[in-house]
């Protein structure tokens, strides 16, 4: 780069964004396989660790914005633990803080990529409340729960989650968690505790094997509130009913094919399985 390159504002923010492009390679690339190709907008791509042209933090561990999912609009956030171990900071939780407030205005389902060892301990700046009011203040985990109820939100936890960023898998309406995942606290001790026993009691909702099974859940999940939605066929086994369930109200049989029998072909999605087994919970 010549000395007029590197004097040029326009020259520095070309660089600037070429190297957090670069960056967060892992949160990319299940942002990837989580979108529509090519629809995929990213915010705050600049809000790096520093403000440095050659930031040693790309995207400060996080890459967020709005991207299709099966054609419809989506706000997404992805941690990356490559980056300063995906830790939270008050820059990147200003960002999330900003995505969730778009996921509110507009009424668009959220989807959290969750990987991180809580909040940065390095950073100057305390993890903040995002916004300040005169009277009241306004961070993302009162932003998860406003958006509770009014449109989706998933978490997506593909390794190692604590304190700040287990808060946010289990504020989020859906969890999915690949079976490599563990959550615990830096205060308590270094320890975690698998998925898989979270999920017997109830914090977990699916186990999935790995990242691409997991964007597969979640994208299904989604399609249950698209009102768009018209491919409807019976189930193959939907006079099958009677047959399924005995006579002999004594003799046990397989509630699941009852349900997959009476709903929409393919179209069950059960949660919440390792827990209380006596009662099946699922969307059709």
């Amino acid at each position: 780069m010549t000395e007029d390159a590197e004097s040029d504002p326009r020259q520095q923010i070309i660089d600037a964004k070429a190297l957090a492009l670069a960056g967060c390679p892992l949160a990319r690339q299940a942002v990837d396989l989580l979108v529509d190709q090519g629809s995929f907008t990213e915010y705050g791509l600049l809000a790096g660790h520093t403000t440095a042209v050659d930031d040693d933090g790309p995207s400060d561990g996080l890459v967020g914005g709005v991207g299709d999912i099966s054609g419809h609009p989506t706000v997404i956030a992805a941690h990356d633990w490559s980056v300063l171990d995906g830790t939270h900071s008050d820059r990147n939780m200003r960002k999330l803080a900003k995505l969730i407030t778009i996921a509110i205005s507009n009424r668009w389902p959220l989807v959290l990529l969750i990987e991180g060892n809580g909040s940065r301990s390095s950073d100057p700046l305390p993890v903040p409340p995002i916004v300040n009011y005169t009277r009241a203040r306004w961070d993302v985990f009162e932003g998860l729960c406003e958006l509770s109820g009014w449109a989706p939100t998933v978490a997506i936890a593909v390794g190692t989650a604590r304190d700040s960023h287990a808060a946010m898998t289990f504020l989020c309406d859906l969890t999915i968690a690949t079976k490599k995942s563990e959550f615990g606290s830096n205060l308590d001790s270094n320890e975690c505790e698998p998925a898989e026993s979270l999920a017997e009691r109830g914090n977990i909702d699916v186990i999935v094997e790995d990242i691409q099974e997991a964007v597969s859940e979640a994208q299904r999940f989604l399609t249950y509130w698209h009102e768009d939605i018209s491919d409807f066929a019976a189930s193959d086994s939907a006079d099958d009913i009677s047959n399924i369930v005995p006579k002999n109200r004594r003799r046990p049989y397989d509630m699941r094919k009852v349900i997959a029998a009476f709903a929409d072909k393919d179209s069950v999605f059960e949660v919440g399985r390792a827990w209380a087994p006596s009662l099946i919970t699922a969307f059709a």
